[in-house]
């Protein structure tokens, strides 16, 4: 490096508030990097952020319940051929203690439970929903839009092509019912005779 690259990156030091060796006053806050390309911190892609095949795999056998211990999962994700029982563990004790990977666990988890909170009310109403938007959407074909009109007709509730049937619990009259006890018992009394 020439000197008047050195005295830019002094000055730049200086006007930082720290020498141009150790980024900064105390060490932190400048903007100025070491000179020395081994000492330079690599910025985090998104490459380095994402997790392997493996480590996904790990992920998804840990929040599905059915491998509860970090071994087991392991054990599954990773290739464990000739590994000591210890040397696994000892292993799958560094993955969880990645970040990252109790992160992706928990977003697993999160997802799962999520998924499996939507009850049959809710679903109910997102088809229905969906069935209603189709059958007045112009855009639609008219076959699709009467298909639609005819399963919103069927839903339970709606029954719009069921025929209306009497209820046999409907609250009845006491002379009806008297009748009605009358010739049954007449009838039995016929059968028995």
């Amino acid at each position: 490096m020439n000197d008047t690259a050195q005295a830019g990156l002094k000055a730049m030091a200086k006007h930082n508030g720290g020498d141009h060796t150790t980024g900064g006053a105390n060490g932190e806050g400048s903007n100025v990097v070491s000179l020395n390309p081994n000492k330079r911190p690599k910025p985090k892609t998104k490459d380095q952020l994402k997790l392997t095949v493996k480590q996904e795999a790990y992920c998804q056998l840990r929040a599905s319940g059915k491998h509860a211990t970090q071994t087991a999962a392991y054990r599954l994700a990773y290739d464990c051929r000739g590994m000591a029982s210890t040397s696994i563990h000892v292993e799958a004790c560094k993955l969880e203690a990645d970040p990252r990977i109790a992160r992706r666990i928990e977003a697993i988890k999160e997802e799962k439970e999520a998924y499996s909170s939507l009850n049959h009310e809710q679903i109910r109403a997102h088809v229905v929903a969906r069935l209603y938007i189709e059958s007045i959407d112009a855009d639609s074909p008219p076959s699709a839009r009467v298909r639609a009109v005819e399963l919103l007709g069927k839903l339970g509730g709606v029954a719009a092509f069921e025929r209306p049937t009497e209820d046999s619990n409907a609250p009845q009259d006491t002379d009806t019912v008297t009748k009605a006890l009358r010739d049954r018992l007449e009838a039995l009394a016929k059968a028995s005779a």
